[in-house]
């Protein structure tokens, strides 16, 4: 495609349209960027506001998920999470996994855990990783996979002790979140 603005752009120089490659270069640069916007608005995973998503299964454990860059909450949980992402981790899973994915170290695992110690269901430890997995599938749009991991050091993770919870959530199409565009 870049390609295609340079040979473009060569020969309105050619044609001596100074005016008219710098109309093409900030025409592909600002297309460029509404594209990148576009494809940001296409994705299930977290963003800088906070979205709502819905569980996939009818049973959740701990509920509806409100998501973003920095913010965790489930509905049948108290309080919420606050989030840091990781990007060398992330980049490292990602890269695992064949497929976007975040890891976010929790901010306040102690409090989280104090106001929901003794839930049904609920971690036997603070959780100190929340990793989001996007899951590409064309009937569960804006979909993702939700880990919880109540261990400190991600790369030595014993998967079945340090795993609080795994859990699929939809990304919410309503006015709340606006509509979704898979």
């Amino acid at each position: 495609m870049r390609e295609d603005r340079a040979v473009s752009c060569s020969k309105q120089l050619q044609k001596g349209s100074v005016i008219q490659v710098l109309t093409l270069l900030v025409a592909g640069i600002l297309a460029g960027g509404m594209a990148s916007a576009a494809q940001q608005t296409q994705t299930g995973l977290p963003t800088a506001i906070i979205r709502d998503y819905e569980p996939v299964t009818d049973h959740p454990r701990f509920g509806e998920l409100k998501l973003s860059i920095r913010y965790a909450a489930f509905s049948l949980l108290e309080g919420h999470l606050d989030l840091e992402l990781d990007e060398g981790i992330s980049a490292g899973l990602t890269k695992e996994v064949g497929a976007d994915a975040r890891a976010f170290r929790v901010l306040n695992p102690d409090e989280f855990f104090h106001r929901n110690r003794g839930k049904s269901g609920f971690c036997s430890a603070p959780i100190k990783w929340l990793i989001i997995h996007e899951l590409k599938s064309p009937y569960l749009p804006g979909a993702l996979s939700v880990f919880l991991f109540e261990g400190s050091d991600l790369y030595s993770y014993k998967r079945v002790s340090e795993l609080c919870d795994e859990a699929a959530y939809t990304l919410r199409d309503d006015a709340s979140n606006g509509p979704f565009r898979p």
